[in-house]
């Protein structure tokens, strides 16, 4: 059976306004109407959680590459050749089986200390360093959005 999804995930909206809203007045009420405003969020938090995505050793093809849209991070990684013995055909999607886990191979690590896993947009969120990081870096953005739209 083929798996032919892509992993789309997305920051914490409720959890973001809740930290960005100790540092403002007037609060911030929505983060994902706003569509372009959503995307951008969406991308600083898809460049925070792109270090902890595995990456492929034998060929360099893996999931650092992604694209935003409607608020919403897409990681791709299309299968380049067959592999019989994993049941996988050139093309597929493999995303869902590297971000669920199934897949077996040999994954570099992004940085000292740290083990490619799956679910990885779990590096990123709140209660951790990262998501504290990303939190302190989209807060100008939203301050300044809400700027221009209240004014």
């Amino acid at each position: 059976m083929a798996v032919n999804l892509f992993i789309r995930k997305t920051f914490s909206a409720n959890a973001l306004k809740k930290a960005v809203n100790q540092n403002l007045d007037p609060k911030v009420r929505a983060l994902k109407k706003d569509k372009q405003l959503a995307n951008t969020i969406a991308r600083a938090w898809a460049d925070r959680v792109t270090r902890f995505v595995p990456r492929s050793l034998e060929d360099g093809h893996h999931l650092q590459d992604y694209y935003v849209s409607d608020g919403r991070v897409v990681w791709r990684r299309p299968a380049r050749r067959d592999d019989p013995k994993l049941g996988i055909t050139a093309g597929e999607e493999l995303a869902y089986r590297l971000y669920e886990g199934p897949l077996r191979g040999t994954f570099q690590s992004r940085y000292s200390g740290h083990t490619p896993m799956p679910h990885w947009d779990q590096f990123v969120q709140p209660g951790t360093d990262d998501w504290d990081a990303f939190v302190e870096d989209v807060t100008p953005t939203i301050r300044d959005w809400m700027r221009k739209s209240n004014g």
